[in-house]
């Protein structure tokens, strides 16, 4: 084969693949009731579906503004979010608020209603949080090397002060943030006081906590 034929092969796979690469853009596009080619998009408060939304934001080269509020990601969601961040260098603002990436809610028992001879029986359950560190991990790992975002909304996701003192390096560490947003968290004064001091000395820098 020739140097001209194996030319001509590698760029009709590159197109090939450009093509199966917009198709599934195209579809998730469609799934989720967005156009393909906006710069924004608002999927709040929808419970999208979490594959169509990760390969939006791995395959679309225009978007720049993504709004996910209140899509009950989890700790998984905000994990999946987070790699599929990885392959995307345009998105600059992402809202990924009241979605629960630091941790779920399951049923539990009051210990004071523990009676040693019939255990928990007849005791009323409870929701109780379960904090989990995954989601948040995933997204430290992310902005450690992020290049793009420059405002992260991660208000009410029940992160606590672990959570807080995973993303602080990362915060140190990444250079184009310029807005965190991680009010109405469960971070306590030492989470708090984590993330402050990785912003220390970056004039301008809006971190509300």
């Amino acid at each position: 084969m020739t140097e001209s034929s194996l030319a001509n092969r590698l760029c009709l796979c590159l197109a090939l693949e450009d093509i199966a690469r917009r198709k599934v853009l195209v579809d998730a596009a469609e799934s989720l009731e967005v156009d393909p080619n906006a710069a924004r998009a608002t999927l709040a408060n929808r419970r999208s579906n979490l594959e169509a939304v990760c390969s939006l934001i791995r395959l679309s080269a225009v978007l720049t503004d993504l709004d996910l509020h209140g899509n009950s990601l989890g700790t998984e969601g905000g994990a999946a979010i987070a790699k599929a961040l990885i392959a995307n260098g345009v998105l600059t603002d992402l809202n990924l608020s009241s979605n629960l990436i630091g941790g779920h809610y399951e049923l539990g028992y009051d210990s004071d209603d523990y009676d040693s001879d019939v255990g928990y029986e007849g005791a009323e359950q409870y929701y109780c949080f379960v904090p989990e560190a995954s989601g948040i991990a995933a997204l430290a790992q992310v902005l450690k090397v992020n290049a793009s975002l420059t405002n992260l909304s991660l208000r009410s996701n029940m992160i606590d002060s672990e959570g807080a003192k995973a993303l602080a390096p990362a915060l140190a560490a990444n250079a184009s943030l310029t807005s965190l947003d991680v009010r109405w968290n469960k971070l306590g004064d030492d989470g708090k006081a984590a993330l402050q001091r990785a912003v220390k000395g970056r004039e301008g820098f809006d971190l509300q906590c």
